[in-house]
């Protein structure tokens, strides 16, 4: 979900909004997570204490600047015509593949959810970034490459997490 709302939000801005606005929308995203779990575990279970642990909040608070940066710079030429705007449009499209592969992966038990919303991201960045058949097929070549290099940077956030909370991977 993370990954379209990034690449709508930047999509055909101006670098500098496009930067803000993902950096903006990936911090709500996290705070809307850990608030979100912690009214939740408060419903379901609430002789159960559940604390935001401010630690894990600030530890995805940068990864979202970070990756909010990286992306929205990135994102922001998605709907550009020529390479520039395919290589953009592929890597969102190769980003929610990979994604989508690494969470029916992890729980095959949501795979259809997860292949079913993958299908209809796509759609939407597709619908904002392609200018011509052209401009089509050059996203689907460069969407492989960028779907291969995804899946590493899909899997980073939770590994680093993992190394920041235990120690180990």
């Amino acid at each position: 979900m993370w990954i379209l709302t990034v690449a709508l939000v930047s999509a055909r801005q101006l670098r500098r909004s496009a930067v803000a606005a993902s950096c903006l929308a990936l911090l709500a995203a996290v705070l809307a997570f850990y608030v979100g779990k912690k009214v939740m575990c408060g419903i379901r279970c609430p002789d159960m204490p559940y604390s935001l642990n401010i630690v894990q909040l600030a530890e995805w608070d940068v990864l979202a600047v970070i990756v909010g940066a990286i992306l929205g710079a990135i994102f922001a030429d998605i709907g550009a015509d020529g390479r520039r705007g395919a290589i953009a449009a592929a890597v969102a499209v190769g980003l929610l593949a990979a994604d989508a592969y690494r969470r029916t992966d992890n729980y095959p038990a949501e795979g259809q959810v997860v292949i079913g919303f993958a299908v209809l991201a796509v759609i939407a960045v597709l619908a904002v970034a392609v200018r011509t058949p052209r401009h089509l097929s050059a996203i689907a070549a460069w969407a492989v490459p960028t779907a291969l290099i995804g899946y590493g940077l899909v899997s980073a956030p939770d590994a680093i997490e993992q190394l920041l909370i235990t120690g180990s991977l």
